[in-house]
């Protein structure tokens, strides 16, 4: 994350005093653990997989969303902080130790979102998974129905690419804000795969995803911190939480802006990569300039 915060200039925003307050994220992933540097960020916890009432996270790829998101960096002296330190989490178990999940369950916690948000000042959404999108019509229609509410949907590309229009469901959504990785030659380790060029593209002379972020071994909480406090992770997963994050710092300046109006602003202050749209959308993220636009 050190690597990250550097590219993106979010260091210096952070020494602004953006940090995110005031502006909560929801999580549906795996769960998260109590880890040091996130367990003061965490607002509520609801399991949709095993109805338990703890906090837990049985695979660790929640966890490791929630440190990019939020991460204060405590275990690490503040190397490894997350985006948005000072942003609360609120964690949904949708996907189970093997980072499965039901299409019921995912549909519940969208409706539990729509419920609750008011209570838990829910504005964005954080959703690193996905799946063929045959299978998931249900669940990105519910997701959909979050965006029209007002709320700020961020979605994952998936890693199916390079081919085209292999965007995984619910990031294939018209509406919703979808992540790609920047790193394009590098070998990464992703699902027991060694894999390059992995990142899902949209149809041609589409853009989508509408962004690109640091994806490849990504420094990050650990859910088994009592062995290691960090662990590194790659995947479009990653690159997801980074804009939520940015996201966040946003909200936490501009309080009233629309969830369109944000893609909008987002998608403007891009750099251009010059990779094909279908692959980069309208480019790297640029928090700094996408705040101080």
């Amino acid at each position: 994350m050190n690597k990250v915060r550097k590219k993106l200039g979010i260091d210096n925003l952070h020494l602004n005093g953006i940090k995110g307050s005031n502006v909560n994220i929801a999580i549906l992933d795996t769960g998260a653990v109590a880890h040091p540097d996130i367990e003061n960020n965490i607002v509520t916890f609801k399991d949709f997989v095993n109805g338990n009432q703890e906090l837990y996270d049985d695979n660790g790829h929640g966890t490791h969303i929630a440190g990019i998101c939020s991460g204060n960096g405590n275990m690490s002296d503040g190397l490894y902080r997350g985006i948005a330190p000072e942003t609360g989490l609120i964690i949904l178990k949708v996907l189970d130790e093997n980072g499965i999940g039901k299409e019921d369950n995912v549909v519940e916690a969208v409706r539990w979102i729509a419920e609750n948000r008011n209570k838990y000042s829910i504005e964005i959404v954080n959703i690193s998974f996905g799946s063929d999108s045959d299978k998931l019509l249900t669940i990105t229609k519910s997701i959909e129905y979050l965006w029209n509410i007002g709320l700020i949907v961020v979605a994952s590309a998936g890693n199916n690419g390079p081919d085209v229009d292999s965007i995984t469901a619910p990031g294939n959504s018209k509406k919703v804000i979808t992540v790609g990785a920047l790193e394009n030659n590098e070998i990464v380790r992703i699902n027991n795969r060694r894999v390059r060029d992995y990142s899902g593209r949209g149809k041609l002379n589409e853009y989508k995803p509408e962004v690109i972020a640091p994806a490849n071994k990504i420094v990050s909480c650990n859910s088994n911190y009592n062995v290691s406090a960090y662990s590194r992770k790659s995947g479009t997963s990653m690159a997801t939480p980074i804009v939520s994050g940015g996201i966040a710092l946003y909200k936490s300046i501009y309080h009233n802006c629309s969830n369109q109006k944000i893609k909008n602003e987002l998608c403007k202050s891009c750099k251009n990569m010059n990779m094909d749209i279908n692959r980069q959308g309208y480019g790297m993220i640029d928090i700094f300039k996408f705040i101080y636009k």
